[in-house]
């Protein structure tokens, strides 16, 4: 038998102290009987009025200790960890459109998220898509038929607003994740920004949200293709080449505790190192302590305590002298 609170078995001192009570008694009746023998009760009955109490004490000393009598609970499963809630966000600017990474960078982005999905396979994992402004895709779920579905949904067209703002990708991903842990984020863009935001550039994002960041493009600026196909013009007429801005993405992973990868034609396939990192946050993230190897069977004490109080207070006491 263990105990959960062992600190508490100092309770067993008043239960000892009432045994030495009761012997003495016993001893002092012993001698007040053999001068005068009406005072004799029925034999055992001041003795099992002593037992009951006396156990009863010390029931009650070994309930608060919190009493363990089995080493571990067959019936009670193993802890699992929590979990994991993934939020992608993902760039849909015109930009992405860029042709450097085959067939162009959004569609290797969107391989690339189904690649990293399918190593992960018990996550939660919601979606959102910005340009200049950010929606909610999908909400966070185990379904990746659905949410395929909607990742394949994602296209400049669909966008509210143009330009590049990740900064609104991140804040409706953090809007997301609100109470959850552990969480991450996965960001899948160029890195670009073109919309200018107000205040600070750090991400607004629940604290110890990691942040998984994934540079799309190669070293060189791309030509970005209009509606059309043909290549998309800027005010002044001249092409309008989009670059990847690897630096700053990298700054924003380290800043939230993630890390950040390319997708380039020069770079290796990221999703299996994406993928492992995302793994281990998962791991890592369960912190807390680990289950009671066995139940605590206090109550179980505290009836038996309860029933031999009863039992004692049950029991009358022995016989008195008249006049006394």
């Amino acid at each position: 038998m263990t105990f959960a609170r062992p600190d508490w078995l100092w309770l067993l001192v008043p239960a000892a102290l009432c045994l030495g009570f009761a012997w003495v008694a016993s001893r002092r009746r012993r001698v007040m009987v053999a001068g005068w023998p009406a005072l004799a009760a029925k034999p055992g009955r001041r003795a099992l009025k002593s037992a009951c109490f006396i156990c009863a004490v010390v029931l009650l000393a070994l309930a608060g200790a919190g009493p363990r009598l089995g080493t571990e609970n067959p019936d009670v499963p193993a802890k699992t960890p929590p979990r994991l809630r993934l939020m992608v966000v993902l760039d849909c600017s015109r930009s992405m459109l860029a042709r450097d990474v085959p067939p162009d960078r959004l569609g290797a982005a969107k391989r690339l998220v189904l690649d990293v999905l399918s190593r992960l396979p018990g996550l939660d994992v919601g979606l959102v898509g910005f340009a200049g402004r950010a929606w909610l895709a999908c909400p966070p779920t185990p379904d990746r038929a659905g949410l395929a579905l909607f990742l394949d949904g994602l296209t400049p067209e669909v966008a509210p607003l143009g330009g590049t703002d990740p900064a609104t990708g991140l804040e409706a991903a953090g809007l997301a994740l609100a109470g959850v842990r552990p969480a991450a984020v996965l960001l899948v863009t160029d890195g670009q920004a073109t919309v200018a935001t107000a205040g600070p550039a750090r991400p607004n994002l629940p604290p110890g949200v990691p942040v998984y960041a994934v540079a799309v493009g190669s070293d060189q600026a791309a030509q970005v293709p209009g509606p059309g196909g043909e290549p998309l013009r800027n005010a002044a007429g001249a092409p309008v080449a989009a670059g990847v801005d690897y630096p700053a993405l990298a700054a924003l992973a380290e800043a939230t505790g993630g890390a950040a990868y390319r997708l380039a034609p020069d770079a290796p396939w990221p999703a299996a190192a994406i993928a492992a990192a995302l793994a281990e946050g998962t791991a890592s993230s369960d912190t807390s302590p680990a289950p009671a190897t066995a139940d605590d069977d206090g109550a179980l004490f505290l009836i038996l305590a309860v029933a031999l109080l009863l039992a004692d207070l049950a029991l009358p006491p022995g016989r008195k002298l008249a006049g006394l």
